[in-house]
């Protein structure tokens, strides 16, 4: 008896020393403090693991949701469909008709029962569902200063976050107005030299209209146009929704008002716009009209100069309007000035060859194709096949093995093969970097962006060592 009694009294010193034994442990959850009990509810056929704001859901064996304190004393009755945890004094609940509202900790309904979902209450909002399967944010008072328009993945409710943003559409953040602040994912069609234009890229929002982010995918210019283009000298092209286009700055500011039925980039200070299709005109970054909108056509500026044609003259303009050079002896003027050569149709657009800037023709008109002159060198055509001239007219390469052929950029020219793989050749015709990619970009400060076999995008040396 007396070794029983012995054993006993050891066995209760033991318990009395194991730390937290029949005691509640306060953690901390995020920025707040939860208490969890480490003894199990037995009374109740579920229960919440932790305690928010000293109040802790339970579920009755009639699947009936209400909450106890944290001394196990039930406060508020098991009544409610579904439950949530405390937030700011605050549980969402749903009721016997599928209904989320919101109540206080006493029990009593402070918001009506009218969405169909809803999360807790953080950074004084909540977010609620409507009937239509969209999001919003109501205050704490039931009023709804973030309207329901947004969509969130099944299973994910939207919630403000300690620096006050909110994730809606999967890839929008928006600040407690409900304005779209930062957009986390976004597509770039390939073709552009860089995501960013000038610092700034084009995106489009979640009601189809577009805006301008920057470098750290933060909203610079608001979605509110029907389309958008990227920066040029400053400036972007932007369309409204009488599909009309003008010009904005990089504040978001229209310094050309939407009103004409085209538009081109700037251009050496000027852009190309018509008032319809056959009414062209130039404007400065002012919006002035330098060149009054009744050309016939043209072209952008380009070395200073700018190909037009009107009632009874055709040539090439300066950036006063004159007209410096006059159509003669080629039919038409059909490109820009590049290094100092422009293309021109003679023959009755059969045949092409390139004047200067006195309008004197250097190459003779005889290549079926012609393009613009770069690092000193023209792609053309003719009946027995393609080449790359000099600005002298001699032929330097011959490029018929090629199925394609581009323009050489920093002395280096993509090719095609017959297997439809690019590579790139130098000025000699040399093949430099082995024809294994399947898509190309030019080069520019050294490098140039492909995509490798794998359909990776990557950007490689003139050695055709990968960068990055």
């Amino acid at each position: 008896m007396k070794k029983n009694v012995i054993i006993s009294t050891l066995a209760l010193c033991i318990l009395a020393i194991i730390p937290g034994w029949g005691q509640t442990s306060v953690i901390k959850r995020g920025n707040s403090q939860q208490s969890v009990s480490k003894k199990p509810a037995v009374r109740w056929a579920d229960k919440a693991y932790s305690y928010f704001e000293g109040l802790c859901w339970v579920k009755d064996k009639n699947g009936k949701y209400g909450y106890i304190d944290e001394k196990g004393k039930q406060v508020i009755p098991c009544k409610w469909k579904n439950g949530g945890n405390f937030s700011e004094g605050l549980a969402h609940v749903e009721d016997d008709n599928d209904r989320w509202g919101f109540i206080d900790k006493t029990g009593n309904v402070v918001i009506e029962f009218k969405w169909g979902a809803a999360g807790r209450f953080h950074q004084g909002l909540a977010a609620v569902k409507d009937d239509n399967g969209k999001w919003g944010f109501i205050d704490r008072t039931g009023k709804l200063p973030i309207p329901c328009k947004w969509d969130a993945p099944s299973g994910y409710i939207p919630e403000f976050r300690n620096d006050g943003l909110a994730r809606v559409n999967g890839q929008y953040e928006i600040n407690k107005l409900g304005e779209i602040v930062k957009v986390v994912s976004f597509t770039i069609y390939w073709g552009r030299d860089s995501v960013l234009s000038e610092g700034l890229v084009e995106v489009k929002g979640p009601d189809g209209r577009y805006g301008y982010v920057d470098k750290d995918k933060t909203v610079v210019i608001p979605f509110k146009y029907h389309s958008a283009f990227p920066f040029h000298e400053g400036m972007a092209i932007v369309k409204n929704e009488t599909n009309k286009f003008g010009f904005i700055d990089k504040t978001g500011k229209e310094i050309v008002p939407c009103k004409y039925w085209h538009a081109e980039n700037f251009s050496e200070g000027m852009a190309l716009v018509k008032m319809e299709q056959h009414k062209c005109g130039f404007i400065d970054k002012k919006g002035n009209e330098i060149v009054p909108c009744t050309l016939y056509s043209a072209n952008g500026f380009r070395e200073g100069l700018a190909r037009v044609s009107g009632t009874g003259f055709s040539g090439f303009i300066n950036k006063s309007g004159e007209l410096v050079i006059k159509k003669q002896g080629w039919e038409y003027s059909a490109g820009y000035f590049s290094e100092g050569l422009a293309k021109v149709a003679v023959k009755h657009l059969k045949s092409y060859g390139y004047i200067d800037k006195q309008g004197k023709m250097v190459i003779p008109g005889k290549w079926n194709i012609a393009s613009d002159f770069h690092d000193g060198l023209a792609k053309v055509y003719d009946e027995k096949g393609k080449y790359f001239i000099d600005k002298t007219g001699n032929i330097v390469i011959e490029v018929n093995k090629w199925v394609e052929t581009g323009d050489f950029y920093e002395g280096l020219c993509y090719v095609r093969d017959k297997n439809g793989k690019y590579g790139f050749i130098n000025q000699s015709g040399e093949i430099v970097i082995p024809c294994q990619y399947q898509w190309w970009g030019n080069f520019k400060n050294g490098k140039a962006r492909v995509t490798d076999e794998n359909g990776k995008e990557i950007y490689i040396d003139k050695n055709g060592n990968v960068i990055h």
